[in-house]
């Protein structure tokens, strides 16, 4: 596994956390707040797949800074 993704990986948990307000999201229910699959953010978090510019805009939309 690429380091870089698995960096990203433990911010997309994070930004689980951010999101309800320090409450963790099921990856199913975060997978449906920004339109993917459970089985992609749970391959997104663990550093098996690059973050797709999909889903960084819809955390942008969700107040996210896509730099973070």
């Amino acid at each position: 596994m690429d380091e870089y993704n698995i960096q990203i990986g433990k911010r997309l948990r994070l930004i689980r956390e951010i999101i309800n307000e320090g409450g963790k999201l099921s990856s199913e229910q975060f997978a449906y707040l920004v339109n993917e699959s459970k089985d992609k953010i749970i391959n997104y978090e663990l550093g098996r797949s690059a973050v797709p510019v999909k889903l960084i805009y819809e955390l942008y939309k969700r107040g996210i800074n896509p730099t973070f």
